[in-house]
């Protein structure tokens, strides 16, 4: 090694370490779209998230079947719980990789999930307005 190099340890470590983005698919927050579980925060192709106040914390790997509701629209979905959150103590933010959906099941996930989009759009235009949004 020759004077004045630096060596490999004493290189800047100041930089945050990046984690590689494990998501297959785009998220989608949405307004109006509720579940049995709790209300939904945002969704996408291949999982969503939702908060739910629960007494037993799920835990990572639990099976869970979902019953989403936007207006009349109704869809059953099942999925595996993969990251959790306390946000207090009986309310967690759970994210659930979707599982095992027939191609009904999916359509009716793109259904719902536009007509929720939609409904948060005019939402954040009401609210841009000054004025309060009310779903029909």
């Amino acid at each position: 090694m020759t004077l004045g190099a630096a060596s490999p340890s004493s290189q800047d470590d100041s930089e945050p370490k990046v984690r590689p983005n494990k998501r297959r698919h785009g998220r989608l927050r949405v307004a109006g779209l509720d579940s049995n579980w709790g209300p939904i925060e945002n969704i996408s192709a291949s999982g969503l998230s939702f908060v739910a106040k629960l007494r037993r914390k799920p835990r990572l790997d639990d099976a869970i079947r979902l019953k989403l509701r936007c207006g009349e629209m109704l869809l059953t979905v099942s999925g595996l719980v993969r990251r959790v959150e306390s946000l207090s103590f009986y309310s967690h933010r759970i994210a659930v990789e979707l599982r095992d959906m027939t191609a009904e099941q999916e359509q009716g996930l793109i259904d719902l999930t536009h007509y929720a989009s939609v409904e948060l759009v005019a939402a954040e235009l009401v609210a841009a307005q000054g004025g309060h949004f009310r779903r029909r």
